[in-house]
């Protein structure tokens, strides 16, 4: 097998190692931001009905902790306006499958692109380097008598 080929297999499987690598690594980020959203979402739901039946069982307690009702509320409001706690599960899939998509092409052709250029850049130096250590000044024989 010739050294070219060898190069074309070894870029191609680190080309493919590093498309797994960046579609898991998009993929795995999105779905990290969106499960955070929504759990967020639920802590502050879940605090909202810890208030709502404070409020029920003893109304003094809740209007002395007003301040931190009114917390829990802007918090809410906020958990509820992010990006993604509003995703629908089709949107989410979607968006999911293209991350993965553009991770995956982005690390394929990152790579192959990387190694072309540092490729080319290691065979042209190693070929400006060459002819100047090889190359010695030529020598004139001497003239012999005979």
């Amino acid at each position: 097998m010739t050294r070219k080929n060898e190069f074309q297999r070894i870029t191609l499987f680190l080309a493919i190692l590093a498309a797994v690598f960046c579609a898991c690594y998009c993929i795995l980020t999105i779905a990290d931001k969106y499960y955070s959203a929504r759990s967020r979402l639920d802590l502050h739901m879940q605090e909202l009905k810890g208030w709502d039946a404070c409020r029920k069982t003893t109304p003094a307690v809740f209007r002395e902790n007003a301040d931190a009702v009114n917390y829990c509320l802007e918090n809410l409001r906020a958990a509820q306006q992010n990006f993604w706690s509003n995703l629908s599960e089709t949107q989410l899939i979607g968006l999911l499958a293209l991350a993965g998509a553009g991770g995956a092409s982005g690390g394929y052709f990152g790579t192959w692109t990387i190694l072309f250029l540092g490729g080319s850049a290691i065979f042209r130096g190693i070929k400006w380097l060459l002819p100047s250590h090889t190359a010695s000044p030529k020598r004139e024989e001497p003239i012999r008598d005979v």
